[in-house]
């Protein structure tokens, strides 16, 4: 019976530590020019990666997601990250 219990204890453990991975993302809003406006109305292009995307793709850095994004690129300058665009 111990053993059992000892066993069933490491598997709930272990199962905390595989969700405990998950990250969740709140939602971005981005103003290109400091008003609102509609994204078809905008001379930028915009890129969206959605958490689904996300997730099929097993996108979990930055520089995974850069890879994404076109005409982005991602390089080290002085030991800091800076995402070029």
């Amino acid at each position: 019976m111990k053993k059992l219990s000892k066993g069933l204890a490491v598997s709930l453990i272990t199962i905390n530590f595989l969700y405990a991975d998950k990250i969740s993302l709140s939602q971005i809003t981005v103003t290109a020019q400091k008003m609102e406006e509609s994204i078809n109305d905008i001379p930028h292009a915009i890129t969206v990666i959605d958490e689904t995307e996300l997730e099929d793709k097993r996108i979990r850095s930055i520089k995974k997601l850069v890879r994404q994004i076109p005409n982005t690129n991602q390089f080290k300058f002085m030991e800091a990250n800076n995402i070029n665009f």
